[in-house]
């Protein structure tokens, strides 16, 4: 071909003479790689279906109690009332004597992450200023609205 080399390039497609039969030997090959690669996807998925079905039925294994993973259910737009573990609790099993194996409650807090990483930067902050204190004996002053730089991690003011 056009690009004869003593390379890599040697076996590449490149290498190939217009209208030659060697152009089909590539074809041919990503037709059966693509058909191997199906038939392995089907049978991973027919296994796949097979080992969840036995799960569904029988458990997540079996001699070990999994009531909690197995019979959960979610419940939404909780009263206010009933927005604590005991609470729903105590509900339920008034509803379902003896059913009820735990209950627990998940908090939709939106604020919480912004609030805890502004918790943070203030205690970092604090920290830091004590420990100038401890080391120069001078109090540290801090002026309102001073923009601060944060680099590689380390807070200067």
């Amino acid at each position: 071909g056009p690009y004869s080399t003593l390379s890599w390039y040697h076996f590449s497609m490149a290498n190939i003479d217009q209208g030659s039969w060697r152009i089909w030997v590539p074809t041919v090959f990503i037709y059966l790689f693509s058909a191997y690669i199906f038939f392995t996807m089907k049978q991973e998925y027919k296994h796949f279906v097979e080992l969840r079905m036995e799960f569904l039925g029988k458990g997540p294994s079996a001699g070990i109690d999994q009531t909690q993973q197995t019979y959960s259910v979610m419940v939404e737009r909780i009263p206010s009332d009933l927005k604590s573990d005991r609470a729903l609790y105590d509900y339920f099993n008034r509803l379902l004597p003896g059913k009820v194996h735990s209950s627990s409650i998940i908090l939709n807090v939106p604020d919480l992450e912004v609030t805890a990483q502004r918790t943070q930067r203030v205690t970092r902050r604090l920290e830091k200023s004590i420990a100038y204190y401890y080391a120069t004996g001078q109090r540290p002053t801090h002026i309102s609205g001073r923009p601060r730089i944060t680099l590689l991690g380390i807070e200067c003011s």
